[in-house]
C-alpha cells in the first residue's frame, strides 16, 4: 500500500506495541510514555526541593554551631547583644573574685552602698570615707547613769564621787571607801 489513507475519522484499532521507530503506536502506548515523562518530572522538580531544604537545613545548623561555640568560649563582648558567654563569666571570676575562704584579696571593695555584714577581719587596715559618722554611730550606743557620766559627743566616760560615802554592807559586790580611795576601781565596757 503506498499514498495517504483517509479514515474518515475512524480509528484504527488492534494496533501492538510498537519495535521500529517508524512503527505506529497505539494510545496506551503513549499514555504511559506521557505518564512516566510527567512523573520523571514531578520527582526531579521534589529532589530540586529537597535539595534545597538540605542546603538551607545545612546553613542554619552551620550558623547554629557557630552561635553554640560563641555562647560556650567566647571571652569578649557580647554574644546576642546583651549577654555574655560562659567562657566569659567563668574567666571574669577567675581573675577578678575571691575565693569565699582561704583567699586573698588586694586592692578596693566597694560595696556600692551596701552593708558588710558578719565579717571577721584579721589584720586588716579599714579606711573611712565618714571617719565622723562611724564615730558618732559607735559612741551612741553608750550610756550612763548615776556617778558615772557619758558625754557622747566626745566619748569620755567620768567618774563623780559623792561627797559622802554612807556605811553599808558589801554582800553585793559594790565597791569598798578603800578602793574608791586607792584609785583600784577599774571601768569595764564590753560591746555585744
Amino acid at each position: 500500500m503506498s499514498g495517504a489513507v483517509a479514515m474518515g475519522n475512524n480509528k484504527i484499532t488492534g494496533l501492538g506495541t510498537p519495535t521500529d521507530a517508524a512503527d505506529v503506536t497505539n494510545k496506551s502506548y503513549v499514555d504511559g510514555i506521557l505518564g512516566s515523562a510527567t512523573a520523571a518530572a514531578a520527582s526531579a522538580a521534589t529532589a530540586t526541593t529537597q535539595a534545597t531544604n538540605s542546603a538551607n537545613s545545612a546553613t542554619a545548623s552551620a550558623a547554629s554551631a557557630v552561635t553554640s561555640e560563641e555562647w560556650a568560649t567566647k571571652t569578649s563582648g557580647t554574644v546576642d547583644g546583651s549577654e555574655f558567654s560562659a567562657k566569659y563569666y567563668a574567666t571574669q571570676a577567675a581573675t577578678n573574685y575571691v575565693a569565699k575562704a582561704g583567699s586573698t584579696m588586694t586592692g578596693d571593695l566597694n560595696l556600692n552602698s551596701n552593708e558588710l555584714q558578719n565579717a571577721v577581719l584579721t589584720n586588716a587596715t579599714i579606711n573611712y570615707n565618714n571617719i565622723t559618722g562611724v564615730e558618732a554611730n559607735v559612741r551612741s550606743e553608750f550610756s550612763a547613769s548615776g556617778n558615772i557620766n557619758y558625754n557622747s559627743s566626745t566619748g569620755v566616760f567620768s567618774y563623780t564621787q559623792p561627797s559622802t560615802v554612807s556605811t553599808f554592807t558589801n554582800d553585793a559586790g559594790y565597791a569598798t571607801l578603800a578602793e574608791a580611795e586607792s584609785n583600784s576601781l577599774a571601768l569595764s565596757i564590753a560591746l555585744g
